[in-house]
């Protein structure tokens, strides 16, 4: 566990671990751009799935603002789905919005039954199951 996402990458490409989990994607996707032995693993490949997750999702509006009416207009607009396609684009993420555009970040499109991990059940009933997958795949501990 790191909190820098360079010092990650960096004991990856140097080989102190095989795998990241929790990497930052667009950190990664840059580093492989720069030639360095870095890729993503699309999640559709595994049998267990892929993890979802509400990062970067989130969007808030400041009690008595300076300018209430102009932040109403712009939450309308990067919630269109013009302002979704420019934001998901920018950021390398999906939007929640079917309407938008995946082709830029196809992996990320969470498949049906994917985990939910930012869930009250992730934390208490799928727990165990996630774990089990965990031991299986990096051993038991």
């Amino acid at each position: 566990m790191m909190r820098d996402y360079t010092q990650q990458l960096d004991s990856l490409v140097k080989g102190k671990y095989l795998v990241l989990i929790g990497v930052s994607e667009p950190t990664a996707d840059e580093w492989a751009r720069k030639g360095l032995p870095v890729a993503i693993v699309d999640p559709r490949q595994l049998k267990e799935g892929t993890g979802l997750s509400a990062s970067s999702s989130g969007l808030g509006l400041f009690n008595k603002a300076p300018h209430p009416n102009a932040a109403r207009v712009y939450i309308n607009w990067l919630l269109s789905k013009e302002g979704q396609t420019a934001f998901a684009q920018a950021s390398g993420y999906i939007s929640s919005r079917l309407d938008v555009p995946t082709d830029h970040a196809a992996w990320r499109v969470p498949i049906p039954g994917a985990i939910k991990t930012y869930t009250v059940e992730a934390t208490t009933t799928i727990k165990d199951k996630v774990l089990a997958v965990l031991k299986e795949a990096f051993g038991a501990r």
